[in-house]
């Protein structure tokens, strides 16, 4: 071996154990930033909690039957953005007027406290997930929709705005308490 082969290797190592000093110090930084993040979010229901919240619109009602926060979607769903995380919200619409009504993940929508709205997903290979169809008059169906929320906001809603509604025909649901 050579003078000069030795001394790239030395510095190889060298570098590789700066990186392994940063990467642990880092991971030490952010995972005590993590522990402030959860007590933030201590005001949101636990995980699979029922809320059981009733919103009474002119043509139909919707229930919020339950919420699972951090919910970790099937293998082939969107992932969420950085700081975002996942809700599964299970909610049931019942048709009450005279005439089938559409019912699809996009007319949910999930709204922090800052009023941003972010569209409900749906993820076909979460169990029971609602899909694009029509209720007829009396129906009530339950489903799950797919909604990404930022983690740590202590003010999250659910807003159902139906398709063919206008917007003063919308409904909002406390999520927390």
């Amino acid at each position: 071996m050579t003078r000069r082969n030795i001394l790239i290797g030395c510095g190889v190592v060298v570098l590789l154990g700066v990186l392994l000093f940063v990467a642990l110090l880092e991971g030490v930084v952010i995972g005590g930033r993590g522990d402030s993040t959860q007590s933030a979010r201590s005001a949101a229901p636990e995980p699979g909690s029922s809320l059981r919240e009733t919103a009474e619109m002119r043509d139909r009602n919707f229930v919020v039957n339950e919420v699972e926060w951090d919910y970790v979607p099937p293998r082939n769903a969107a992932r969420p953005q950085v700081g975002n995380a996942f809700a599964r919200v299970n909610v049931t619409v019942t048709n009450i007027c005279s005439e089938d009504i559409n019912l699809t993940p996009v007319t949910f929508k999930m709204q922090d406290s800052n009023g941003v709205q972010r569209v409900g997903l749906s993820a076909p290979e979460m169990p029971n997930a609602i899909t694009v169809g029509g209720i007829a008059p009396g129906g009530a169906p339950s489903g799950n929709v797919l909604l990404e929320y930022p983690q740590g906001d202590p003010g999250l809603k659910l807003v159902y705005i139906p398709s063919e509604a206008r917007p003063e025909d919308s409904a909002t649901v406390n999520l927390q308490g």
